[in-house]
């Protein structure tokens, strides 16, 4: 996964589905945004947490 320049292997658990224009990949999971140097603002990072559900749908052709 990269995001913002940074780098990190992660593996995730998914499902693949073939769909009529291909083959559809799903999966959620959590990021840290440490890792990825997303900065949360200030005024609001006492409500966020510092891991954000994550959601992938791809479109394999």
């Amino acid at each position: 996964m990269t995001l913002h320049g940074r780098s990190k292997k992660m593996s995730v658990k998914g499902t693949l589905r073939k769909v009529e224009k291909g083959i559809e990949f799903t999966s959620e999971f959590p990021l840290n945004t440490d890792d990825f140097k997303i900065e949360i603002p200030l005024l609001v990072r006492s409500k966020i947490s510092k891991n954000v559900n994550t959601q992938i749908i791809c479109l394999l052709k």
